[in-house]
């Protein structure tokens, strides 16, 4: 079982935001191995290329509003290898490879407590008190500013989250 104690716009476990990979890997203590990277590989490239063009087609047809279809293009272009993906959660780092922000997925080897209360149920309606200023948004699902907090509701059970991301001081800075 994995505890993952977010302190809301601080960090997780003892580990804060701002902090460097080295370090967060280190204090995490989960033995964090790279993965293998086939990125490089000419006939991978070209396959991920071809798979982003044909979402870029396909969300220009879907949507009418540019703003979203930019929005959403820039999400599919910025395929960043920086991330950390462990069981349950990822971590999240800027370009300087500075910890930012942490997604956690709703996991029976996840244990979530959020400034000492246990949110492990993963509810919708629990994870709505933690801020007064949730708004919805299209692509980021339920997002609060003042907490930089953003979830979205599962497909499967609209009661329950799929995911949630939690940030440092405006990390949701300039989207609505």
């Amino acid at each position: 079982m994995i505890r993952l104690n977010i302190e809301l716009l601080k960090g997780v476990n003892d580990i804060c935001f701002g902090e460097f990979k080295n370090v967060v890997r280190e204090k995490i203590g989960l033995n964090y191995k790279e993965p293998e990277n086939h990125l490089d590989e000419p006939e991978v490239k070209k396959m991920l290329q071809g798979f982003k063009l044909m979402m870029v087609d396909i969300s220009k047809h879907a949507l009418s509003n540019f703003d979203e279809m930019e929005e959403i293009y820039s999400l599919i272009s910025d395929g960043d290898q920086n991330d950390d993906i462990y069981d349950g959660f990822t971590i999240y780092y800027n370009k300087e490879e500075k910890f930012e922000a942490i997604e956690i997925f709703p996991n029976e080897n996840i244990e979530l407590f959020v400034d000492g209360v246990d949110f492990s149920d993963f509810t919708v309606k629990h994870f709505k008190q933690l801020a007064d200023d949730f708004t919805t948004n299209k692509i980021y699902g339920y997002l609060s500013h003042s907490k930089e907090i953003c979830f979205n509701s599962s497909l499967e059970n609209k009661s329950q989250i799929s995911s949630i991301v939690f940030g440092y001081k405006n990390y949701y800075k300039g989207i609505e």
